[in-house]
């Protein structure tokens, strides 16, 4: 279903998301900084400290 609102096959999703998990195990694992870039997006109360997400 999520392909289909992409306009993508079901294959190139998965390669995204599985490609995007990697970064994101990478970046925790690793201490690197993770950047949310494009859309829009609500970052919840209590989700951050020191002012930094």
């Amino acid at each position: 279903e999520a392909a289909k609102k992409m306009n993508i096959s079901q294959p190139t999703f998965h390669r995204i998301l599985t490609s995007g998990r990697k970064k994101i195990a990478d970046a925790l694992f690793n201490g690197k900084a993770i950047q949310i870039k494009g859309g829009t997006f609500v970052v919840g109360p209590h989700r951050y400290r020191g002012g930094r997400i």
